[in-house]
């Protein structure tokens, strides 16, 4: 193949690909769905959520990148929001289950994992506590036991930028 054959066969490849992005820039655009408003429904015995104002799936998907919460530590392990949430938009918090799937599969085998958590929350006198009572998906953790009993807690794992000690029982920072 000559030279100049080559030239001209390369010339018309780029005159077609930069014809397909001009299609594709200038085509129809598509209106995009509104997403439907979260509405998290608490189990009976979990304290009110924070108050911030509804925010929809669309908006906390936007924010998990970002997020220093559950939702973001779960999104860098590569997990999606079907991982925990069964039904798309969620209606409830994950159940207990759910949670033990992954984290030692069993609230007997947790709390033996976090046996030097002093008080440990995961073996405690109120029994079987389900977990977003503490971990809030897309919200800070808040120490249910902190309210009014235990007011020291030693695991400093869930400390927000700026906090001297973990959150006790208050779930606005």
């Amino acid at each position: 193949m000559s030279k100049d054959r080559f030239v001209a066969i390369w010339i018309a490849f780029a005159l077609c690909a930069l014809l397909l992005l001009l299609l594709a820039a200038c085509g129809p655009k598509a209106t995009p769905t509104p997403m439907p408003t979260l509405v998290v429904i608490p189990s009976p015995t979990s304290p009110p959520l924070p108050t911030r104002g509804p925010r929809s799936v669309e908006q906390i998907i936007k924010a998990v990148a970002t997020s220093p919460y559950l939702d973001g530590k779960h999104a860098a392990k590569g997990m999606g929001c079907d991982t925990c949430h069964k039904t798309m938009p969620p209606t409830a918090v994950p159940e207990v289950q759910t949670c033990l799937t992954c984290h030692s599969g069993s609230y007997t085998a947790l709390a033996e994992k976090t046996q030097k958590v002093n008080p440990n929350p995961h073996k405690s006198h109120e029994g079987q506590t389900p977990c977003a009572d503490c971990h809030r998906g897309h919200e800070p953790f808040v120490y249910k036991c902190g309210t009014p009993c235990h007011t020291e807690y030693t695991n400093t794992r869930f400390l927000q930028a700026g906090d001297a000690k973990p959150k006790v029982g208050d779930s606005d920072d």
